[in-house]
């Protein structure tokens, strides 16, 4: 079973000095740069104090215990006004709304479909009474030539 190539571990005794000498380099290069910290994902977050000079993380911290009031009230108004539209959609499609609801969306599917669709109502009676004239002078045509073989034909015989 250890020959089995899928189980059989094939770095079992390999050294390979590059990849080491690679990590330890990455490694302290990421340990001498510094990064410059700037506030620019904060932005809007921070309306009313923006740090000028930034020189750490704790500098971009947002103090919460000044505005907390603010805080409080803005966080107050938005759960009141979430309630509201919740309370409003509640009764709107409720169980006892939803024939009402339905025949809304029925008519509305309706008029976007009507709407959606090309008229050709112009184009297919136009059309259809010119095949109809055709038709008719078609078979005026053939009752005129059948007349005209008769008259003819009653001409050679001596009829008339």
């Amino acid at each position: 079973m250890n020959n089995n190539i899928f189980i059989k571990n094939k770095n079992q005794n390999k050294f390979n000095p590059d990849i080491i000498k690679k990590y330890s380099d990455l490694s302290t290069k990421r340990n001498q740069s510094k990064f410059e910290f700037l506030n620019k994902p904060y932005k809007v977050i921070i309306k009313d104090k923006v740090p000028d000079k930034i020189n750490s993380q704790n500098d971009l911290k947002i103090n919460m215990n000044e505005n907390n009031i603010d805080i409080k009230k803005n966080f107050e108004t938005l759960v009141n006004d979430r309630n509201y539209l919740d309370n409003q959609n509640k009764e709107k499609f409720s169980k006892k709304n939803y024939n009402m609801n339905r025949n809304r969306f029925d008519f509305r599917n309706y008029q976007v479909n009507k709407v959606s669709h090309q008229s050709n109502d112009y184009q297919s009676l136009k059309n259809d009474n010119k095949k109809y004239y055709k038709k008719e002078s078609n078979s005026l045509m053939q009752e005129k030539s059948k007349y005209n073989e008769i008259m003819n034909n009653l001409k050679k015989q001596g009829i008339i």
